[in-house]
């Protein structure tokens, strides 16, 4: 929480600097905090689809799913038989402690690994939309 707090304040200084009040803030990760991989699969339909990418990602992630906020696009693979997936991911807890500042400084956040790709909004369920969410204290 020490860290929260130091993002809050510098955060809310800069809000007062610039005299701003209650605006959402674009939070965009470096590379460096970023996972993005392409790899192909067998294309799979509904439900099973993002199991089974999530599935295939945990194959090169340095990290476990459950700690990664992350979604995916798919498209025509190389062979009729397969699908491409642009794979993004960013850790939970990287996302959590900003979303926290952001919110104790007076903010609504917003997120973005990378602006490239696609994510998983957390209030639209299965929908995808850009890389960029609405995270809801």
């Amino acid at each position: 929480t020490r860290r929260m707090h130091f993002y809050s304040d510098s955060v809310k200084l800069l809000f007062s600097k610039l005299n701003v009040k209650d605006a959402p803030v674009a939070m965009v990760f470096s590379d460096a905090d970023t996972f993005v991989r392409y790899f192909e699969m067998p294309r799979i339909a509904g439900a099973d689809m993002r199991t089974a990418v999530s599935f295939e990602a945990q194959k090169t992630m340095p990290f476990p799913m459950k700690d990664l906020n992350f979604d995916f696009k798919t498209f025509p693979g190389r062979e009729t038989k397969k699908q491409g997936v642009v794979f993004a991911a960013v850790r939970k807890d990287l996302v959590d402690i900003w979303r926290q500042a952001l919110t104790v400084a007076g903010s609504s956040a917003w997120v973005s690994a990378r602006s490239s790709v696609l994510a998983r909004s957390p209030t639209a369920g299965s929908a995808s939309v850009p890389l960029a969410r609405r995270f809801r204290a």
